[in-house]
């Protein structure tokens, strides 16, 4: 009988750094390293956001939206928003994803491997991911579930009943990633095909097991979704659409696929996100279009098109693949998707990468000599374009650190006077309840720079103007408890009503005082709870509104309602004020009455005199056909403490006769 012997901790070590291969090693070495340099910033300091300001978090409460394993990799951080530990942790993870991404794509170049390494690292989804920093590890730890529930069954046979729990366990952390693993599963089948030459038999049998895993993952998601919010004894919230998914009518997928597409468009070239510039957007166009070369002439060259069963199978996985990166669009149907939940279309870039790498493996040795200096140069022209990439999203993602240490120092500085004033009003004792009335910090003086941040969620212009702000006098000034935002019933329990007419707004003399035993700052006019603040009367001037229209084929007013014929390339509606509308208070809200031929997408986009951004838009990604007359109240969004809207846009779905009946605006206390 042969023995087993036990092995010194140090003889192991060994063992799997000769086992792990070099390709490996490299990306995951380079992701740290890149992760450290363009990150370091924001690692070492505390920048806190809207949500982060809490710095507390137990992550048991996101059972709610879906997330009910992400507490589980969050018990590595703890619950505490620490940015070294968080974030060590969340480039840990994204390193280990890269190298999982390496070994599924059989990338064996070292600068290949330095170029994944860099794109997955400096994304701007893993920046926008990091900002909300107490629980950026834990979400991030489902890309690693995603990667490694790809490569456990494509790599191994029996791998798919992993696979199958990694992909649950993904969506139990944070759902968006699906679309990495759709994304990452259909590029290792079409490296497949290019590399092996498998028979169509084979390539359907792991395509197969891929989409099989895929979707069993999905199923059993939801039963242990529900047991854990039973065992919870919680609801499932509304949030972001968790409660719709599943419910979706069969008849808006192919619009939501237009949708998909068409956000990849938006997002590299027409730079939705505020993300690219100018050349970024054209040097995309530029490397996608060498691709494309690329992958014609390995078609060619390896006669894939010989075998028609195989390149038709090619082909439309080729035409699925930027849909499978996007799947977030289908998924999120009811909601607005957001610049962290996007990941997957990084696999976008790398998949060049991957086309650089099978051009260079299979074909400079059998082509001619001049096919073969093109190739090179392809191959220079893609590397240096990923490599500025790689350089403008680390400085990027520095702007945003440096934008959030900037607003905070700017807040501490204003609630420092605040929490002075308050502590040095007449009758002032430390168990005098506090109520802010309006929004604070509008009088702090915003930063005019880094308009081009509007992307990224969570990157605050004014911490003050959040509902988190009395959080912030908490922790990050030592004051006491008992801050609250006004309401109805406080102006009903301390008789506020005539008091605050009277009182002038914070900063100004007279704008903290001590009413019927409670200290009142007053910081905006109040306008009431939900009261409608202004109606905008449709535009009796068609002209000037043909002048300030996409993709509409006409314009009608026919008794007071304003009706457009909508094309299917985008149509839109540009209304400005004049004057600009101004509205106080901590929320504003826009009701829409219309009627909609078609079914589609609807969305909002709002004005502050900075440009139009998807960030400063609300909406809702599926509307139905609505023959009789509908009303919606959407979310305005705010542009940091700024009220003054000097115009909105409105985008109704493609190709239907959408009919305003009347646009109002309303505040809430």
């Amino acid at each position: 009988m042969k023995k087993v012997r036990l092995m010194y901790p140090s003889e192991c070590f060994n063992k799997l750094c000769v086992a792990i291969s070099r390709p490996v090693k490299i990306t995951f070495i380079s992701t740290i390293i890149m992760g450290l340099v363009i990150h370091f910033f924001f690692l070492a300091n505390m920048f806190p956001n809207l949500d982060t300001v809490t710095i507390y978090a137990n992550l048991r409460w996101l059972v709610i939206t879906g997330r009910w394993f992400a507490f589980v990799p969050g018990l590595l951080s703890g619950d505490y928003a620490m940015p070294w530990v968080n974030g060590l942790l969340s480039i840990f993870y994204i390193a280990i994803s890269a190298c999982l991404i390496v070994k599924c794509l059989r990338i064996n170049k070292a600068l290949h491997c330095v170029l994944i390494s860099g794109l997955m690292i400096s994304f701007p989804s893993f920046t926008n991911s990091l900002v909300y920093i107490f629980y950026s590890d834990a979400l991030l730890s489902a890309m690693v579930f995603a990667c490694l529930a790809v490569y456990l069954t494509h790599r191994f046979r029996y791998g798919f009943c992993l696979g199958i729990i990694f992909i649950a366990l993904s969506l139990g952390v944070y759902q968006s990633y699906l679309s990495f693993a759709a994304g990452l599963s259909v590029a290792v089948i079409i490296v497949d095909i290019i590399q092996q030459n498998s028979s169509i038999k084979k390539i359907l049998i792991k395509g197969g097991k891929l989409f099989i895993t895929l979707l069993l993952g999905v199923i059993i998601y939801f039963p242990i979704f529900r047991f854990a919010l039973k065992k919870s004894e919680l609801l499932i919230t509304g949030y972001q659409g968790i409660d719709q998914i599943g419910r979706m009518p069969i008849s808006t997928f192919l619009l939501l696929i237009r949708q998909s597409y068409m956000s990849i468009v938006k997002f590299f070239y027409n730079d939705n996100y505020g993300l690219h510039g100018s050349f970024l957007s054209y040097a995309f166009l530029v490397i996608f279009f060498i691709a494309l070369i690329l992958f014609s002439i390995i078609i060619i060259q390896k006669r894939l098109k010989n075998n028609l069963p195989l390149f038709f199978v090619l082909c439309s996985l080729i035409i699925l693949y930027p849909l499978s990166c996007n799947l977030v669009y289908i998924m999120a149907s009811n909601s607005f998707v957001y610049l962290n939940m996007v990941y997957g279309l990084v696999l976008l870039p790398i998949a060049v990468i991957t086309l650089m790498e099978l051009a260079q493996n299979y074909l400079t040795s059998e082509i001619r000599r001049g096919i073969r200096f093109a190739i090179q140069a392809f191959c220079w022209i893609i590397s240096i374009i990923i490599g500025i990439c790689i350089y403008h999203y680390g400085i990027l993602a520095n702007k945003v650190y440096t934008k959030a240490h900037i607003v905070y120092e700017q807040t501490f500085a204003y609630t420092v006077e605040l929490v002075t004033r308050i502590q040095n009003t007449e009758g002032y004792t430390i168990d005098k309840p506090i109520i802010f009335i309006g929004t604070p910090g509008e009088t702090i003086n915003q930063i005019k720079i880094f308009k081009e941040l509007h992307g990224f969620l969570g990157v605050n212009d004014n911490i003050a103007a959040t509902y988190s702000y009395p959080m912030f006098i908490e922790n990050f000034l030592g004051f006491r408890k008992g801050i609250e935002f006004g309401n109805p019933s406080h102006i009903a329990q301390y008789q506020l009503e005539q008091i605050l007419d009277d009182m002038p707004l914070y900063p100004e003399v007279g704008s903290i005082r001590m009413v019927n035993d409670a200290i009142i700052v007053k910081f905006t006019t109040h306008a009431g709870n939900l009261a409608y603040m202004s109606e905008l009367p449709i535009l009796k001037d068609i002209d000037i509104l043909a002048q300030n229209t996409f993709d509409i084929s006409s314009i009608e007013i026919i008794n007071g309602n304003l009706i457009l014929y909508c094309g299917i390339m985008d149509p839109q509606l540009y209304i400005a004020f004049d004057p600009p509308l101004s509205y106080s208070g901590n929320w504003g809200f826009i009701e829409l009455t219309y009627t909609n031929t078609e079914p589609g997408f609807l969305q909002i986009y709002y004005d502050y005199g900075y440009g139009l951004h998807e960030e400063l838009s609300t909406g809702l990604n599926f509307i139905q056909t609505e023959y009789e007359q509908t009303k919606i109240v959407l979310p305005i969004v705010h542009f940091g403490g700024i009220h003054n809207l000097i115009g909105i846009r409105i985008d109704p779905p493609d190709g239907t006769v959408f009919t305003v009946k009347s646009i109002k605006f309303l505040a809430e206390f």
